[in-house]
């Protein structure tokens, strides 16, 4: 009986468990072996137990970025029934698993190689463990890299208009985590789609159509429950027109911070051409990958922009 039901679980299946427990594992004891005043543990902390008991973002609770990662990790308290840093350490371990998954996901689909994707993302793992913090920056990396995915996989696939719809969707949801950098790379994702135009000769206004309708899946309600709850004015005053005073006052970086877009911009970028035009082997493939893994991670996560 036992050989029969090993017989079905392949090998593949077998990766993805366990690089979901060792990212889970490794993200959920790094919170909380680490004291919580630590690195912004205890602010994100505390806005994230604000929103779980009812506050509202901007009105009520000072903060210049887009909520979503405040606003999923209140409702995991709620379905945990207790809002403490218990709680929000297995929220953590939640994203770490999700982000150690995407990333072995990434590399099995360009290189087609289970065994050498697993290794691969083991050594993603151990880099992004330096920083497994709570915090917006590791929910908008998940999203990332769930975007790049879904760029490759639309290539392979008939049905790309849903695979736009979803990566739209992706790309909405960097913008709800941070709206800086998800701004950013929306808009790389529509230079990768003109782009495609000018060097294939393809007609991608209705890529670009499907994109934008995935990012009004997530824009749409969100700007509805700004206005219902009567903040749109403190959001604006906030998360846009303040952010460029918070990242000025800010010592460890600016707003016009270059090379940190263009970094962004490049990672994505050279990720998704790459992807087009395979002409380097499965090795070299993922060792790019890994790299761009590793270097998005850090820049996103040692940045205030």
């Amino acid at each position: 009986m036992v050989k029969k039901m090993l017989k079905k679980i392949n090998k593949n299946e077998i990766f993805v468990s366990l690089i979901f427990i060792i990212g889970f594992s490794i993200f959920l004891f790094w919170n909380l072996s680490n004291n919580i005043v630590a690195y912004d543990r205890m602010w994100t902390f505390h806005m994230t137990q604000k929103i779980a008991m009812g506050e509202l973002p901007y009105s009520e609770i000072n903060i210049i970025i887009t909520p979503f990662f405040y606003q999923l990790g209140a409702v995991l308290f709620n379905l945990f029934g207790r809002a403490d840093f218990v709680a929000y350490s297995v929220y953590a371990g939640i994203i770490g698993g999700f982000l150690s998954l995407i990333s072995y996901k990434l590399i099995e689909e360009v290189t087609q190689k289970e065994s050498m994707s697993f290794f691969a993302s083991l050594f993603c793992i151990f880099i992004l463990s330096t920083f497994a913090e709570t915090n917006y920056n590791t929910l908008l990396l998940f999203f990332i890299l769930w975007a790049m995915y879904l760029e490759i996989k639309k290539e392979k696939s008939d049905r790309k208009q849903i695979y736009n719809i979803l990566l739209g969707i992706a790309l909405g949801l960097c913008a709800a985590t941070k709206h800086t950098v998800g701004g950013v790379v929306l808009i790389t994702s529509i230079i990768i789609s003109l782009l495609k135009k000018c060097i294939l000769k393809e007609n991608v206004l209705k890529e670009i159509a499907y994109k934008i309708l995935g990012v009004c899946v997530v824009g749409i309600p969100y700007l509805v429950w700004l206005i219902f709850n009567g903040i749109l004015d403190e959001f604006l005053d906030l998360a846009i027109f303040g952010m460029l005073d918070f990242a000025e006052k800010n010592t460890s970086g600016s707003f016009f911070n270059c090379v940190f877009f263009v970094n962004i911009v490049v990672i994505y970028s050279t990720f998704l051409i790459f992807n087009y035009f395979k002409e380097n082997g499965e090795k070299n493939k993922s060792w790019l990958i890994m790299r761009n893994i590793c270097t998005c991670g850090n820049d996103l996560c040692n940045s205030y922009i």
